[in-house]
């Protein structure tokens, strides 16, 4: 920060300590489009927060939510924020984020709101939960913004739409790949089915799913294509990395029946990438093949109906 910017975060420092709030969140708010750093932040949001802004509090907050989990105080402002804005889901999974003890305080903090939230919005929670049931009826772009309401309804709710939207064939793969990331992240033990990309039901259970982040199969794939790939075509590799990510989201959380052997899916899909001949087609490259293909195919339907 130059002088003038340290300044302005005096200032607003100093209006914090006064509680005088729209002044703060005024100075802190200029300075974060100059300085969008995590500190400036923090204390936009806790501003805006206590200015009753709760709204636009959540937009900044969702900037650094990660860095959040950096001490309790801060743990607690963001999911008073949350709860101030009703999203009730993204409050869970950030409390399951947290160290044991403070998560069992939080989860009853986050339950009571939903419980208080039942009795006083009760129209709105119907809206809400009829809205996500029903998602599969609507467009894609329709589909994400219903998906992204069912963060306001409490967990009860959620589970219940989650578990028939997963069964949904109307439902687009990639929000139902993305409800499962969602359950996974609530931890929620619970056997589920979902319809998946080779139209057959599949059973899983949420708390037994790894993220896809830490999956060793996303993983090592991903490590193979920098390995194999180097410094060669940087463009080439980001897409290729790209593609990959998106074809394990429509694959996920069953990785492991499409992606057989790591090694053979990296070799071959760098060899797709530049046009080279696959001569080789042992029964598992076939099978990978075929499944590049699917997703592929998966991949050009959503890329239409985004269009």
């Amino acid at each position: 920060m130059d002088d003038k910017q340290l300044k302005m975060l005096e200032n607003a420092k100093i209006a914090i300590t006064n509680e005088n709030w729209g002044t703060a969140s005024d100075l802190l708010e200029t300075l974060y489009q100059e300085t969008p750093d995590e500190e400036v932040n923090k204390l936009l949001v806790q501003s805006l927060y206590e200015d009753e802004q709760y709204q636009t509090a959540l937009t900044y907050a969702l900037e650094f939510e990660t860095q959040y989990l950096s001490d309790s105080t801060t743990v607690e402002l963001i999911i008073a924020v949350f709860l101030a804005t009703n999203q009730f889901i993204r409050a869970r999974v950030f409390a399951n984020s947290v160290e044991f003890a403070h998560r069992v305080k939080l989860i009853a903090q986050i339950t009571r709101a939903e419980e208080q939230a039942e009795l006083d919005l009760t129209e709105t929670i119907a809206t809400n939960a009829k809205h996500f049931y029903h998602l599969g009826d609507a467009t894609f772009a329709e589909q994400k913004q219903r998906f992204e309401n069912a963060y306001q309804l409490p967990l009860n709710e959620y589970v219940k739409g989650a578990a028939f939207l997963l069964r949904d064939a109307y439902t687009s793969i990639l929000i139902r790949s993305s409800i499962v990331q969602i359950l996974q992240q609530l931890q929620l033990d619970q056997d589920l089915k979902m319809l998946w990309i080779d139209d057959q039901e599949h059973e899983f259970n949420a708390v037994k799913v790894t993220p896809l982040d830490e999956n060793p199969i996303y993983l090592n794939v991903n490590q193979l294509f920098r390995d194999l790939m180097g410094d060669d075509d940087p463009v080439l590799l980001n897409g290729l990395l790209q593609e990959f990510k998106l074809q394990m989201v429509f694959s996920y959380p069953f990785i492991e029946k499409v992606v057989v052997d790591y090694q053979v899916w990296a070799e071959i899909s760098i060899k797709k990438i530049k046009n080279q001949e696959i001569s080789e087609v042992a029964p598992e490259i076939e099978s990978m093949l075929v499944w590049q293909k699917t997703l592929s195919d998966l991949a050009e339907q959503l890329f239409r109906n985004m269009g």
